[in-house]
Formats: C-alpha cells, sequence, structure tokens
C-alpha cells in the first residue's frame, strides 16, 4: 500500500511540473548526450530559457568543448548560449575559440573577471582591427595601468615647424581621414543543427546590435541565426580608423577634453616668418614649451580622474622643419631633441 501511495506521488510531482521545468528537464538531457547534434540542440534550448539551472552546465560543456575536436556548429551554438545566459567564463576557457569565434569571444571576454590578460594580448597588435579596438575599449574601461602605461610608451608627440619668407603667403595644410569596408564573414551549413548563431562586430550601431566594448570609438555586436539549409554571407562596412588616433581618443577621453584639441596639442604645427636665426630658434623654442605645458595640464588632468600617470613616462617629441625660404644660403639652427618627463 505504502508503495502504491509514493509511485502516485512521484507520478503526481512529474505531472506538477511547470512548463519551463519541462523545458529545463529536456534541455539538460539532451546536452548531455553524446550526439552532437542533440548536445547542439541543448545548447540552443539552455540558452533561450535563460535559466540559471543550466548555467553550469553550459559552462561545463564549454569548457570539456575546449579540449575535443567538437563540430563548428556545436560551438557556435554552445557560445551562443553562454553569450544568452550572461556566463562570466574565466578567460582562459574562451581563449581557445578567439580566432575562430572572435565575436563571440570577444563578449565573453567582456564578461570574465580575469580577462585582463587575454586583453592586453589582443589589444598588443600594432595595426587596426575590431577585435583589437575592443580588447583596447575594454581596457580603458577598467584604467588598466599596464595597458595605460604601454599607451604611453606608444604615443607619437609632434611638431611640425614651417619656416616661411615675410609675405610669402604659405600656410600649414591638413589631413583627411578615409572609409572602407571590412571583409564578409562565411556562415556555415549543417544539417540536424538547430540555428546557428553568427555574430559580427561592428563600429556602427545598427538594429538589434549591443554594445560589446564602450569607449570613444564604440564597438557593437549583432546577432543573426541561420537555419541548417541557409547559406549566408555576412559583412559589415566600417569607417577606418587610425591606431594612433584611437590611442590619442583614449587620452581625450581620460582629460575630458575634445579628440580635435588633443590631436593639435599631440601633433602642433608652428609657421615662423624668418627674420634670423636667433629669431627662428627664441620662436621655436617658445612653441615647444607651449606644447609641453598643455600636454602637462592634460595628465594633471587625467591623473586627478585616473589612471595615475607611471613615474617617469617620458613623452619624446618627434619635430619637422619645413623650409619654404627663398633663400636658403643661412642653415636653421639645430632644435635639440626634446622630453617630456611625466609623473615626477
Amino acid at each position: 500500500m505504502f508503495r502504491q501511495m509514493f509511485f502516485l506521488v512521484a507520478v503526481a510531482a512529474a505531472h506538477a511540473q511547470s512548463p519551463i521545468e519541462q523545458e529545463t528537464a529536456r534541455a539538460r538531457l539532451l546536452l548531455q548526450s553524446s550526439d552532437w547534434a542533440q548536445k547542439a540542440w541543448g545548447a540552443y534550448f539552455a540558452g533561450h530559457l535563460h535559466g540559471n539551472p543550466l548555467r553550469p552546465l553550459v559552462a561545463e560543456q564549454i569548457h570539456a568543448a575546449a579540449s575535443l575536436t567538437a563540430p563548428a556548429d556545436y560551438i557556435s551554438v554552445l557560445l551562443d548560449a553562454a553569450v544568452e545566459l550572461n556566463l562570466e567564463l574565466p578567460a582562459a576557457e574562451i581563449e581557445p575559440f578567439q580566432a575562430r569565434w572572435t565575436a563571440a569571444s570577444m563578449i565573453l571576454l567582456a564578461r570574465s573577471p580575469d580577462s585582463e590578460e587575454s586583453l592586453l594580448r589582443l589589444g598588443d597588435a600594432k595595426w587596426f582591427s575590431l577585435p583589437w579596438l575592443a580588447a583596447n575599449n575594454l581596457l580603458f574601461q577598467k584604467k588598466s595601468p599596464r595597458w595605460y602605461r604601454r599607451v604611453l610608451e606608444e604615443l607619437n608627440v609632434t611638431h611640425r615647424f614651417v619656416v616661411v619668407d615675410e609675405g610669402s603667403g604659405v600656410g600649414v595644410g591638413g589631413s583627411s581621414m578615409c572609409t572602407a569596408c571590412g571583409a564578409g564573414v562565411p556562415a556555415p551549413k549543417s544539417q540536424g543543427f538547430p540555428p546557428i548563431a553568427i555574430y559580427s562586430l561592428g563600429l556602427k550601431p545598427a538594429t538589434g546590435s549591443s554594445v560589446v566594448a564602450a569607449g570613444p570609438h564604440t564597438v557593437y555586436y549583432v546577432l543573426k541565426h541561420l537555419t541548417g539549409d541557409t547559406t549566408d554571407t555576412l559583412s559589415s562596412c566600417a569607417e577606418t580608423l587610425d591606431v594612433a588616433d584611437i590611442r590619442e581618443g583614449y587620452l581625450a577621453a581620460f582629460a575630458d577634453v575634445p579628440e580635435k584639441e588633443i590631436r593639435a596639442g599631440l601633433h602642433r604645427q608652428t609657421s615662423i616668418t624668418y627674420h634670423d636665426a636667433g629669431q627662428f630658434l627664441r620662436v621655436a623654442v617658445e612653441s615647444l614649451r607651449e606644447q609641453e605645458q598643455q600636454i602637462r595640464h592634460w595628465f594633471e588632468e587625467i591623473d586627478r580622474r585616473g589612471p595615475r600617470t607611471p613615474k617617469g613616462a617620458r613623452l619624446r617629441v618627434t619635430m619637422e622643419i619645413t623650409d619654404w625660404r627663398r633663400d636658403r644660403a643661412e642653415p636653421l639652427p639645430a632644435i635639440g631633441v626634446r622630453e617630456i618627463v611625466m609623473g615626477q
């Protein structure tokens, strides 16, 4: 009698499960399957359920997938589930996926509690890319001391002197930036798998886009799901940015001044109407002094707001002289090398 009552209670309890509980149980069962397509469906359901009970299991599957030869489409669905569940994974478990699943990995790194080392490696490139920018933006948000020191080490300070005769009317020109389109991302094609999640990064906010790394030039991500019978290509068109300009943008944000002002101060241009060598040298030295004073003022403001400028940091001023004089028989005097020592 007791056994019959226990059985009836168990059956009743099973039927009493809510639809969410039933879906969670199904996702859990599929995730633990040995079939890759079924595991992918389990990850797909887990991501759409947004259920806390499944978070540890999805994290466990990501940990296991890093050392397995899992199908690419399974990894895509699994990383999408991690993003949807807002998992905070160790950076070491995300790194194996960075090369192929760059955008999804960057989203997860943005949430990782120990991502600084990974971000420093990604941000160490000398050329522009969206992952590079996202990594630097995230380090900018953290006010990472190591990252900030590197920004200062790679900061370029210039001063261009244009020497002209009185009444010549020769001026100093400017520069412009261009735009270019990025390469497309080939979409996978699978049979028996759930819709495949394809993440892409971009500089321009679009319908359905979200921020992955905010900064002076914010990086966004867009998600598109592709069915197993679909072949598609994702492409994006974004402004081409210069690495040096981006670093200067971080300084502008820290100092709370417009980027245009920072750029003009770091790359100062002085036109000197020539009378004699002594006059040229006095004007040049005074212009360099004014440039240094302005830069020091910015860094005092940055130190007040954070991050702190490393003690002994040096900014080397690269000088260029353009001589437009008609008579150049009298050589222009040399201007000594200038260094601005910061953080004293």
